[in-house]
Order: structure tokens, then sequence, then C-alpha cells
């Protein structure tokens, strides 16, 4: 084949190390080329790079080839890569791409355990087999990469060993002792069983929940309790931005939307020409002071109204691919909102807004509020929680779009009234980072403090898909025990670690989100402290338009002056179009 009709393989200097060529120019030279290189049917190298360079180093035209045509190229690339010579970052950088790759292949979501036979994938043993290292080195490389990865370099430059360096992870993070205290049990037991005198069936339930014997009385192994714990620890050790990512990332890869419910979605979003078209309509009413006030004519639709098409799947979709924030609906009462307008007969949307029942402790809001335990057991249904803003894109970059859908608020709560006939007084919301958010600078919204932070981490969906199905099967008792707690997820997680025998300390993460508050009458608390009626509430003017439209513009001269205006449309159909988005912002935008 012809020199000229061959190409690299791109991925292979993504994994692969360059290494000297001058003593392979010198063999071929004497010896003529021993082996062809593999290739596909277009030309692409599946092995033999090194040879393929120096052959044209040395002015060849041609090249004798073997053509293949592999299922998947990154697989057979690393595979007849396989018996080389390989650093230990060459090994690391084979297994990022090949987990990557079977991943793939194995599926994932709903449908990965049934493609895997219904067992449990162990990646770390299907990536050594098919690199033709030893798993526990593999395991050793990818702690230390995970926990130390400078000592990646330093095994590199063969300043330290890879067991020297595992031995070093292992003391400072992995914290795994071998020391075995004194075989006092026994005594122990039997007086805590006289002094106690328990049922045998707490007994039984005891052990069961009580690491080691969790692990025998339910068949799993040591290998998948440790697998579980690096993952978490590897969650742990991201900041807040990184983890969103990660979780976004996670979300989209297992999001499982038909070609037709993308494109019922994708069509409603607005382009910058018609958000234009939206812009002018209020500039010329304000100026005009005739006809129909756009913004008093924006359309908020929810599932519940029965409005063809507008369904709580469709919203669910849009909340996916139009938010950097990866979604998890909750218990408890819930409304959902599409919030738009019409142009030429045709809904455009502005963005998704949903409210859930609020949180039944949370210590910035109940300190403003000042009320006591019975009075917020008995009114905390006049609160609601804002969980989801998001202003489609690039109506949110340009236009404020968040602020714009904060203002909303006492037209969105009227369907919550009605839907449960509870009248809300105030609106809870959090920040996505920190203190700092888009509802910094609205007026209507008050800032609290932050929440306390402290929050058992959960696995990514394909881990949390096998323990939560291994929680639901051995342990259906306990999880209708805490089924009705405040917070039936962190009960269930904290029933998981604990019958793994984790501490509670190294599976929480400490992010704190700023805790903001609107008030939707002027005497709200005291009402919430039983000092006043539903008929002594005064409301609160929220003279919105004015303010907004003045903000609105002076973002969008500024951004136009700075050059800095988003014309796309932001809508994840796949993890590239994240990561494309994300490339062009430069970080993770408070305004979607």
């Amino acid at each position: 084949m012809k020199i000229s009709a061959i190409t690299p393989n791109p991925t292979n200097d993504d994994i692969y190390d360059k290494t000297d060529l001058s003593s392979l120019v010198s063999s071929i030279t004497d010896n003529g080329l021993l082996e062809p290189i593999v290739v596909t049917k277009t030309g692409t190298i599946i092995s033999g790079h090194r040879r393929f360079a120096a052959v044209k180093e040395l002015g060849w035209e041609d090249i004798d080839v073997r053509v293949v045509e592999p299922d998947n190229e990154t697989i057979a690339l690393i595979e007849h890569n396989r018996y080389r010579s390989k650093t230990e970052k060459d090994i690391l950088r084979e297994s990022r791409f090949l987990e990557k790759e079977l991943k793939k292949r194995i599926g994932s979501g709903r449908y990965a355990a049934k493609n895997r036979g219904g067992q449990k994938l162990h990646m770390d043993l299907e990536l050594a087999r098919n690199l033709n290292v030893g798993v526990t080195k593999l395991k050793q490389l990818r702690s230390i990469e995970n926990y130390q990865p400078q000592l990646i370099e330093d095994i590199a430059e063969k300043k330290i060993s890879v067991s020297a360096a595992y031995k070093k992870v292992q003391t400072q993070f992995i914290n795994k002792s071998n020391e075995k205290p004194k075989n006092k049990f026994p005594n122990e037991l039997r007086k805590l069983l006289e002094t106690h005198n328990p049922s045998y069936n707490e007994i039984k339930s005891i052990i069961r929940t009580t690491y080691p014997y969790s692990l025998e009385e339910t068949g799993i192994s040591e290998l998948q309790r440790d697998e579980l714990r690096e993952h978490l620890k590897y969650l742990k050790r991201l900041d807040s931005q990184e983890l969103m990512l990660v979780q976004k990332q996670d979300e989209i890869t297992n999001a499982e939307f038909s070609k037709s419910r993308l494109n019922v979605a994708k069509k409603l979003l607005p382009t910058t020409a018609e958000l234009d078209q939206f812009w002018s309509s209020i500039i010329q009413y304000r100026v005009k002071k005739d006809g129909v006030n756009p913004l008093d004519n924006i359309q908020i639709i929810s599932p519940d109204d029965e409005i063809d098409g507008f369904t709580n799947e469709l919203w669910t979709t849009l909340r996916t691919t139009i938010s950097s924030f990866e979604y998890s609906s909750g218990p408890g009462r819930s409304q959902k909102y599409f919030v738009g307008f019409n142009l030429k007969n045709k809904f455009r949307l502005l963005g998704i807004v949903s409210f859930a029942s609020d949180s039944q402790r949370l210590l910035v809001r109940d300190e403003h509020i000042g009320w006591d335990d019975q009075q917020r057991s008995r009114n905390r249904e006049h609160l609601v929680n804002m969980n989801t803003c998001v202003a489609t894109q690039p109506f949110g970059h340009n236009r404020l779009g968040m602020k714009f859908l904060c203002s909303l608020m006492p037209q969105l709560v009227t369907k919550w009234e009605h839907k449960y006939d509870t009248k809300i007084v105030g609106i809870t919301t959090t920040s996505i980072h920190g203190q700092s958010s888009a509802y910094n600078g609205i007026k209507w919204w008050k800032q609290l403090g932050t929440s306390s932070g402290s929050q058992f981490i959960k696995p990514l969906r394909d881990e949390w898909s096998f323990w939560n199905g291994w929680l639901n099967e051995n342990y259906a008792d306990e999880l209708d025990e805490v089924s009705g707690q405040s917070s039936p997820l962190q009960a269930k997680l904290k029933l998981l670690y604990r019958c793994l025998g984790f501490g509670d300390k190294d599976l929480k993460h400490e992010h704190k989100r700023g805790v903001l508050m609107c008030g939707l009458y002027d005497n709200w608390r005291e009402f919430l402290r039983d000092e006043v009626k539903i008929k002594q509430l005064k409301p609160t003017k929220i003279d919105w338009q004015d303010w907004w439209v003045k903000k609105s513009r002076q973002r969008y001269e500024t951004l136009a002056k700075k050059n800095e205006l988003a014309d796309d449309i932001l809508f994840y159909e796949n993890l590239d179009d994240l990561t494309d988005w994300l490339e062009v912002r430069g970080s993770i935008s408070t305004t979607t």
C-alpha cells in the first residue's frame, strides 16, 4: 500500500508516549520490514505506528500491510499492543480509553445489567485481562493515580517502584489497618446478651446490617465493596463544580430519550432572531403604551393543565437537555412549569421552573422565621422550594433569563395553590455553588446564609443501580423504616454505608450552598408564627417589569461591547454537546 494512503490512528498518540526510533530505523535498513503493519480498509493504522514512522523517515513510498475490519478501532489498537513494552503511564492511559469503550459495548442505564447477564461488571478484572497486566498492579496504579498522581512520574523515572508507591498511598489515604485487636469479643458479647436480653430476630438484624457479616449474608465480595469505596472517595475529592460536571456527564450518558422526543423538546427553543423579536415587542410596547404588554402575556403552562404535548415527560427531557445541573426529583408535593411566549402561533420556551415541598428542617430559614417546632410542623406547607429554575440559552446568558423567571414567582405560585388548596407565603431556593448565584441582586430575594452542606455522597448511576438493587433485595424491612424520613435518599445511603462498614465522615461532602428566601407577603413570617391569620396577610408589591427590562438592557449592552454575546442554543443531546458548551463558556455558567 502507498505510504500516502495510510493515516496514523490519532488515538495512538493520546495513549502511548513517543519513543526514539533510531534503533528501529537501523534494523529496518539492515533487515527490511519483517512484519507488515495492520490497517483498516480506509488505511487507518491499527498496529505498527513506530514501523510506519521509521519507513517514512527512510523515504519509502510503499509498505506491506495486513487489512483488518475491527468492530472497535480503539479496542483493536490496544489489543494489538498487548505485548509491547509499555510504561506505567501507557498502561493507565490504555485503561482509561479501554474502560470507556468497554462501557459503550456493554451499554449503560437500565439495559446494562441485562446485557451483562445480570452480573456486575468488574472493570478492573476486565481491563487487566485485555491489557495483559496483573489485576493487582493495575488496581495499584489506578489508586496511585487517583490519590497521588505525581508518584506516577516518579515510577516512570525509576525513583520508586509501583508497590512502594502504592504502600505510600495506602498508608496515607486508604488507611487499611491489618492490626488485630485482642480477642475480648466472646466475653463482651456474652455480657451484652445477658444485660439486654435481645430477641433472636434482633440479633440477626444487627448481624445482617453489620460489616463484614453483611457481605457474607448477602453474597457480596470484598472486591465489590472496595470498588464502591474507591468510587466514593473519588467523588469526595471533587469540588462542587467538578462534582456537578461529573454528575451531568453521568446523567447525559445514561439518558434514554428517543430521537422523536428530543426533537419535540428542541423545537420549543427560541432562536436568537426570535428572542430579538420578543425583546423588540417589549420595547415597542413600552414606547407606545398601547396594545398587549408582552410581559403581561407570558404563558405559564403546567403538565397538570393537560395542554396537548406539555407533559411531565417533555418537562423532564428539557430539564436534562438545557441545564448544566443534574436533575433529581424527590418525594412529596411538586409542581412543574413551562414558561414562554407565543410567536406566530408557536410557543417559544424561555425557561422551566419547578417547586417542591420545602425542607422539614433548614437552620438558617428556621432562625429567620423564628418559629418553634410545632409551628414549623403545622405551617411548613405554606412554603415551597424552587428546586429548578433554568432559562433557555441564549436568553439566560444575554438577557438575565434566570432573574426573569425568578420575578414571575407570584404568578407561578397560583398554580400550586390551586393544585394543593394551600396558601403559599414564601419561597426558598439554594445557589448551585457556594453563596454566589444568579439570584444575587434580585431585591425580592433575601440571602439568609448557607446550608450545612454535610450530605452523604450518592454513587453515579451504574454503581448506584447495583447497590440500590442490593438494598432492595436484602434490606426491605430496614428500607421501610427509613422511607418516611425527611430525606429518604440520605437515609437510604446511610443504611447502605452502615451495612458496608463505611465511616460517615469519609463519605460526606461539605459543599455549602447559599439559602435564599422570597417572601410574598410583608407579614409572612408573622403568619408562619401564628401571629396573623390568612385574611390579614399583606401582599408584597413585586413590581419587577421596569427593574428587569433595565437590568436586561444593561446586561446585553455590556456583553455586546465585550463581544461576549451568545448565539448558540444550548441543548445537550450527548456528551460532546456538554463538552463543547463548557469549552465555549470556559466554566459552568450560573445562568444555566
